[in-house]
């Protein structure tokens, strides 16, 4: 090949690379402008309700390990319990997130003897954690908790809470799934643990943006 024939060979070769690294400059800026438009639509607090229902093991002693964290099986004895309640999402733009101003119910499905009374109120969690922007109007939390349950005159430390979720284009709703990771719950009187269980739960969040920051 002479040196005129590599040069008109070369061109368009070079055109080629030129044209796709242009290309691809412009869909990673592309992609990282979803991000940013995405965050900022998350930005802001979020009335939201919820329904759960959680496969729950019996309370032992704490350190105890009732779920096996890679089969999920069982080591005790299980509990069906169903939860519904309502609350406060606020997003900040540092990537942290809490929860906060919610109270819920919880129903338990084994309580089915007469004189039992399987729905009790009166649980007041407030949860801190961070999200992640995943994609174009999708991101991921991780939190835990802190359940106040005064009637009882316990806490329970909660967590951890692994989720993901879709926000809106236009900022205004948002849905949150969780994972079916293993969550412990462990309960303190007076500062002190007492007791403990594991659990595995289905759950989703439907929430509505009530302020912007």
């Amino acid at each position: 090949m002479n040196k005129i024939s590599k040069v008109l060979f070369a061109a368009p070769l070079l055109s080629l690379l030129a044209s796709t690294s242009v290309f691809a400059s412009h869909n990673h800026n592309n992609v990282d402008m979803q991000k940013r438009m995405t965050q900022e639509n998350m930005i802001g607090t979020w009335g939201f309700t919820t329904m759960q229902t959680c496969s729950r093991s019996k309370p032992e002693a704490p350190g105890s390990v009732s779920i096996d964290p890679v089969t999920r099986a069982f080591n005790t004895n299980v509990d069906i319990v169903g939860m519904a309640g309502s609350g406060n999402f606020v997003f900040n733009r540092d990537g942290t997130m809490s929860l906060e101003t919610a109270a819920a119910g919880e129903l338990d499905q084994s309580k089915v003897l007469v004189g039992n009374t399987p729905v009790s109120d009166g649980f007041f969690p407030t949860c801190k954690g961070v999200f992640n922007i995943v994609g174009k109007n999708q991101f991921s939390v991780e939190f835990n908790c802190v359940i106040d349950v005064p009637s009882k005159g316990i806490v329970i430390h909660a967590g951890p809470v692994k989720a993901n979720g879709f926000v809106s284009s236009w900022g205004d709703s948002l849905t949150i799934n969780l994972e079916q990771n293993v969550q412990t719950m462990t309960l303190l009187k007076s500062g002190n643990s007492f007791l403990q269980y594991q659990r595995v739960c289905l759950q989703n969040f439907n929430a509505h943006k009530v302020s912007r920051h």
